[in-house]
């Protein structure tokens, strides 16, 4: 289980360690160090400087039993367990954004900070992300993926895209206007309760399965929030259909919702029988229309 934190808006579709090689001015490695950061000890870690974009930043790799070569510059073994990114602010490196309590090879980050294209980077991120994590975001606008294991994502503020990915995960919102798409699993989403327009993506009805594999939405507000369905083709075999809203009632090819008391489940049918393959619960909510989805 990792912990990512971000103290300033993080975009993950935007990692590129080979930065930190390209436009590095200097780095150290400072061996049994045990030094304690969050209230973790890295035995090891390997520290380097690099520019980008007119700010100067600072990269930590802290983990155990990390092999340098001081005659190659090379990291030649070990385990990277924690990561913190810093940007030089007023005469003090200020951190930026991070990860705790990862298992990373130190190797293969080594190696993918050689290489121009991120698709390396792209790997470790989907593999060091497989587990329960969580994430703990900043008060900007913040983009990341939970990839697979049951995820906690918490956007905060800004406008947010939080992408759970496989497992039951939570995503949080915050306050702002947010994107946010649980993927598959059974997933609770979060909007705000600051009005602001939040967009609930669903990509396949596979995301939110009907009966005790559907996904709940809390804090939907109705007339400002968005339940997309866009990406969903209510008709496979005629390619690429719109669904049609049928208020209360089931049709093929069709979203309706059903009025359960306290909350609304909304079904949607592809295969044209008229019966739920797809179901999301919308806690706490009187009545949709639908001006409430985007179809």
């Amino acid at each position: 289980m990792a912990n990512i934190f971000a103290n300033v808006g993080l975009n993950m579709d935007q990692l590129d360690l080979n930065r930190i090689y390209r436009f590095g001015f200097g780095a150290e490695f400072f061996d049994n160090i045990n030094e304690t950061f969050n209230g973790i000890t890295y035995t090891d870690i390997f520290a380097a400087g690099w520019s980008y974009g007119g700010e100067e930043y600072g990269s930590l790799f802290g983990g155990r039993s990390i092999g340098y070569s001081s005659v190659t510059g090379h990291i030649t073994g070990g385990t990277v367990t924690g990561y913190i990114e810093a940007v030089l602010s007023d005469g003090y490196y200020a951190a930026t954004w991070g990860t705790e309590r990862a298992s990373v090879s130190a190797v293969s980050l080594y190696k993918a900070g050689l290489t121009r294209s991120t698709t390396d980077d792209m790997a470790i991120m989907r593999s060091l992300l497989g587990g329960n994590d969580r994430f703990d975001l900043s008060n900007m606008a913040d983009l990341v993926r939970g990839h697979g294991g049951d995820d906690t994502i918490l956007g905060r503020g800004g406008h947010d895209r939080l992408f759970g990915g496989a497992g039951h995960d939570r995503i949080d919102g915050g306050t702002g206007a947010d994107l946010i798409c649980g993927g598959a699993g059974r997933d609770l989403l979060l909007g705000g309760a600051d009005r602001a327009r939040d967009v609930f993506l669903f990509r396949s009805v596979a995301d939110s399965r009907p009966d005790k594999d559907h996904d709940t939405i809390r804090n939907f507000i109705p007339g400002i929030d968005d339940i997309d369905l866009r990406p969903i083709d209510a008709r496979p075999a005629a390619c690429d259909q719109a669904f049609t809203f049928s208020g209360s009632t089931a049709r093929a090819w069709s979203v309706w919702c059903v009025d359960t008391g306290p909350d609304i489940l909304v079904r949607a049918d592809v295969t044209g029988d008229g019966r739920a393959d797809f179901e999301i619960l919308v806690a706490n909510v009187d009545r949709l229309t639908a001006s409430d989805f985007l179809l």
